[in-house]
């Protein structure tokens, strides 16, 4: 009998995780989209089946390349291939195993604060997990494949708060602890971390706890505990801040080059982003998500919008609150500033793009656990309260179940992204793409015409080669004033399809004109110069063509600087050396080249041996 009261509770969260599978199920059908292609294309076409499985382990997307979520990939790949469902279904179960940590580490700071585990603590955990499951807001996290990184960070830094607040917990009662202590530190953390670097706040949660619910307080004789405890949090973060403070030009500041907005217009902007994070959680409508939040206006000042300040007010409302019930409504305090906190990286001085829903993927959750905790202080009947949660559960599961199948075709998707962010510069350039190769031309140019930015341009280049198979002169002549003085993945992504027609003989344009735009717009700075080096040996190709040879070796030698551990460039350099007859020329750079980070073996080897054969064919003739 003693046990009856976790019966009702624990099958409605039982529910809530089928439910919840219901809801994704129709989205697990959709394909690769947006940045799944660049991140996992080449997995999902590689053939690992050679032993290679090693060149696709380590991710550029962050500094620590995230190997745990890669080999998650990789296992994909080695069990089904090209099976699209299955990754997807993948991210599902990941899904739904993080919904049930969200729940047990509820039911932790709930037996924290109260004392106790008991039937209140099992409502409370049950409706802030089954809240999380359902929400629509997580649809674009769980069903956007590669953002499978930003799920096993969460899951792994709960699972690491889990053991920390059970051994801390073991600690108050007096008994032994460390062993939960180390897991966290020593086997979760990494884990996590290397699966996306968010997992390092780690140290800023349980200090969080440590501030609002266990105190450092301690009754064992653990050496991991009371001070030397608060040395184990206290020193990384007072490391991390110094590291910030110490290269900050070098790790912030020099970044913003690749941005067009600054440091102060970002930190402004992001209040008001933070304010729309808070207002998709607490009351998500349609029209407020949809995947890319790129039409955000910038913050020019405090007025400029002047949701700018009111956001500020906000924010610093909300963090005063925090502060003002810390000791009387704990969790609600821990939620409030545990949302905050994990939007510490991705939405402070970091140049990161302004937005993205995954963003809120574990920060999420504190604002729930506030709102529940906040809710079951109202004096009200009890069945009220767990009748409102559920009420809540059962109203957020339609709106997921459409937002899924939104996902389950890459047209259904950019259509209802489009309905609601019309102003996205992705989203237009995305529908421009498939309105062009439906073969509906102008008003494919229409939604490219309001901006003229370097992608948007070679994008209407691009619809008139499929169209025309030629480019007009006018074009060049008469194109407008490029708007942005960056080369984002857009443009670099148009400007290569573009150069990859001509190259094909696809698409007929002048090479002269085509050669003088490259020379001014490679000038930009490059989002992502592993993508962005590419462009130069694109360069050199139609500087090859047209006979201007120490040109062409000129822009070979800027992609090789731009990306010095890719050895193609340098290659290409020694077999047009080779094929025109210059022999020393051809060794010097082949060494060159071997002496490159060995990133694909399979490929080093082939063109390693195919230039030696080169050299070996002209200095017969010679």
């Amino acid at each position: 009998m003693q046990n009856n009261f976790r019966l009702i509770p624990g099958l409605l969260f039982s529910a809530c995780i089928l439910f919840a599978a219901a809801c994704y199920w129709p989205g697990l059908a959709g394909p690769l989209l947006f940045d799944d292609i660049p991140h996992l294309l080449p997995l999902v076409d590689g053939d690992l089946g050679k032993g290679n499985w090693d060149e696709f382990l380590l991710n550029k997307s962050g500094p620590l390349k995230r190997p745990v979520a890669m080999a998650s990939f990789i296992a994909n790949a080695f069990l089904h291939g090209n099976d699209i469902w299955w990754w997807k279904f993948t991210n599902l179960v990941i899904h739904l195993l993080t919904g049930v940590a969200i729940f047990y580490f509820t039911l932790l700071l709930v037996a924290a604060d109260r004392q106790a585990v008991n039937r209140e603590a099992w409502w409370i955990s049950m409706i802030v997990a089954g809240i999380w499951l359902a929400h629509p807001l997580h649809v674009s996290t769980v069903l956007y494949t590669v953002q499978r990184m930003t799920q096993l960070s969460g899951l792994f830094t709960l699972l690491a708060m889990i053991a920390y607040t059970a051994g801390r917990t073991r600690q108050i009662q007096g008994r032994h602890g460390t062993p939960h202590l180390i897991a966290a530190f020593c086997l979760f953390l990494p884990l996590g971390m290397f699966s996306k670097e968010n997992a390092l706040l780690l140290f800023v949660y349980c200090l969080l706890l440590e501030l609002l619910l266990l105190g450092f307080y301690s009754r064992s004789t653990d050496f991991l505990a009371g001070k030397r405890l608060a040395c184990l949090l206290l020193i990384p973060v007072g490391a991390g801040m110094a590291l910030l403070l110490l290269f900050f030009d070098e790790m912030v500041l020099s970044k913003y080059v690749i941005r067009e907005f600054s440091l102060a217009e970002r930190l402004l902007t992001e209040a008001r982003v933070m304010v729309r994070y808070l207002g998709m959680i607490l009351l998500p409508r349609r029209e407020a998500l949809g995947l890319l939040h790129d039409d955000i206006a910038v913050s020019a000042g405090l007025l400029q919008p002047q949701t700018t300040l009111l956001s500020l007010l906000v924010i610093i409302l909300l963090l005063g609150l925090a502060w003002w019930i810390r000791q009387t409504q704990k969790l609600a305090s821990f939620g409030i500033l545990f949302f905050f906190s994990a939007h510490l990286l991705e939405s402070t001085v970091f140049p990161l793009e302004l937005a993205f829903e995954h963003r809120n993927y574990l920060a999420s959750f504190g604002v729930m656990l506030a709102a529940v905790a906040l809710l079951w202080r109202i004096p009200v009947p009890e069945y009220t309260k767990r009748l409102a949660g559920l009420g809540i559960i059962l109203a957020l599961l339609p709106l997921t179940y459409l937002r899924s199948d939104d996902w389950s075709s890459g047209g259904k998707l950019i259509d209802a992204i489009y309905e609601v962010h019309p102003e996205s510069r992705r989203i237009r350039a995305a529908r421009a793409d498939r309105l062009s190769k439906a073969g509906r031309f102008e008003q494919a140019r229409a939604l490219l015409s309001v901006r003229h930015g370097v992608g948007e341009f070679f994008q209407r280049l691009n619809i008139d080669c499929r169209q025309e198979k030629a480019v007009n002169d006018i074009l060049w002549e008469g194109r407008p004033a490029f708007s942005t003085r960056i080369l984002d993945m857009y443009a670099i992504n148009e400007i290569r399809k573009f150069s990859l027609a001509g190259l094909a003989r696809e698409c007929r344009f002048s090479r002269d004109r085509f050669l003088a735009l490259l020379e001014e717009i490679l000038a930009y700075p490059m989002v992502d110069k592993f993508e962005g080096h590419k462009l130069f040996v694109f360069k050199a190709h139609y500087l090859w063509q047209e006979g201007r040879n120490e040109e062409a070796y000129d822009s070979l030698e800027e992609a090789a600087r731009l990306v010095p551990d890719d050895p193609v460039p340098l290659y290409l350099a020694a077999e047009w050396s080779a094929r025109t007859g210059d022999i020393p020329r051809a060794e010097e750079y082949i060494t060159r080249a071997m002496n490159r980070s060995d990133f694909n073996r399979e490929l080093h080897a082939k063109l390693a041996a195919g230039v030696r054969q080169l050299i070996v064919d002209q200095s017969g003739k010679q």
